[in-house]
């Protein structure tokens, strides 16, 4: 066992970097003992529901949040689409913020509910919308397949505020 990789966008394909520079995606995973599936769906943020249907029309730049449990893990409500226009309504999805995932990972029935089959996406990545931006999404697995995760690759066009003693947290997007 190696703690070192080839980066994928070496063209010699021979300079080794330190794991920590960075994390394949089929490497990455989130050990999640107190979060389960079952909790999102009970969990309410602003009166938002997990994989409820959004209003077309309202994408705010703000996304809202709560902690929840005894590790105050932080969960915001977010608006999921598609890239491209189409049937399928945006989707109202309770996500886990996590600082330190460098991507964001969408449960296999999240992806169904935004009309996009898992088993139909090419390498289990692609692009979606998360409240207006534009974001590369893979499919959440491991320890974590059923929790959709909001990482860095999302979480570096936000402000973030938490408040603990009030369990709320708040994500506003900010573009250049």
């Amino acid at each position: 066992f190696s703690l070192q990789q080839v980066h994928p966008n070496n063209k010699n394909n021979n300079t080794m970097m330190d794991a920590k520079d960075y994390v394949a995606v089929e490497h990455f995973d989130v050990l999640l003992t107190d979060l389960k599936a079952e909790d999102i769906s009970r969990t309410k943020i602003d009166g938002v529901q997990h994989l409820t249907v959004a209003n077309k029309e309202d994408t705010p730049t703000m996304l809202k949040g709560t902690t929840f449990g005894e590790n105050a893990r932080i969960l915001v409500a977010a608006v999921v689409s598609r890239t491209k226009p189409g049937e399928f309504n945006p989707v109202n999805v309770i996500m886990l913020v996590d600082t330190g995932s460098p991507y964001v990972f969408l449960t296999a029935k999240t992806w169904n509910s935004i009309g996009v089959k898992v088993e139909d996406l090419p390498n289990d990545q692609a692009y979606v919308k998360i409240n207006g931006v534009r974001v590369l999404a893979h499919v959440s697995s491991n320890h974590f397949e059923d929790i959709d995760v909001l990482g860095a690759s999302f979480l570096k066009n936000c402000k973030m505020a938490v408040d603990y003693p009030e369990q709320a947290a708040e994500l506003q997007i900010v573009m250049d």
